[in-house]
């Protein structure tokens, strides 16, 4: 991991604790990221597009050994590979779940968009 993005992750873990001791309800689950669903077009999105609701769960696996990147995190929908984290927003998910922290994630919106970036939106919230 480079020292930038352990840099990021710090900051994110420091901010994470600030919004904790300020909110009114400490036991909600706290908004890390929205991310785009990457390679949705070339995993199972476009066939299950009619099942999928905004606010359902997702599951993240992480894949340390993924030949493509090596902070991958696979998002599943039920038992179906959607897609993934993109590579340029994966890192702190991929130290997160690597610390054995709890981690959700959402559909956090549907689009009928062209381009399969806009299609789905995750939400990934950091829970305690």
């Amino acid at each position: 991991m480079h020292t930038t993005q352990r840099r990021s992750i710090r900051r994110l873990m420091s901010d994470l604790a600030r919004q904790r001791s300020r909110r009114q309800d400490p036991l909600g689950p706290l908004c890390v990221q929205h991310s785009p669903l990457a390679g949705f077009q070339h995993h199972a999105g476009e066939r299950l597009w009619h099942c999928l609701k905004v606010g359902q769960p997702l599951r993240l696996v992480r894949e340390r050994n993924n030949p493509h990147d090596a902070n991958a995190v696979a998002v599943y929908w039920e038992a179906f590979h959607l897609g993934y984290v993109p590579r340029q927003q994966n890192h702190i998910v991929a130290h997160q779940l690597d610390q054995g922290l709890p981690i959700e994630a959402t559909i956090g919106a549907l689009n009928l968009s062209e381009n399969p970036w806009k299609r789905v939106d995750i939400a990934i919230r950091l829970c305690h």
